[in-house]
């Protein structure tokens, strides 16, 4: 018995599925902008760039650096491996 050949996307479909998945992108960026002011949260800026960011305090006491899009700065700072190398010699790593 032969299986059925799978569908092909037009390229048209494939464009819409792209910006589909943009803005539900945006959206959950949004949503976890929401949920930083709902929880413990404070605007700072960046020790190592400069760069303003959101510091959320999670409830297991993490405290996670995010752009104002809310995407993780440490992805995105230039001195994130400097900052990383502090930690590590405060915390005796």
């Amino acid at each position: 018995m032969e299986k059925p050949a799978l569908p092909v996307t037009p390229m048209g479909h494939a464009l819409k599925a792209h910006a589909k998945a943009a803005v539900e992108l945006a959206q959950m960026k949004k949503n976890l902008l929401l949920l930083a002011h709902l929880m413990n949260w404070e605007t700072a800026k960046c020790g190592g760039c400069g760069l303003p960011i959101l510091r959320v305090k999670y409830p297991s006491g993490k405290v996670v650096p995010y752009d104002p899009d809310a995407t993780p700065h440490f992805s995105t700072c230039p001195e994130a491996a400097l900052i990383r190398k502090e930690q590590r010699k405060c915390h005796g790593r």
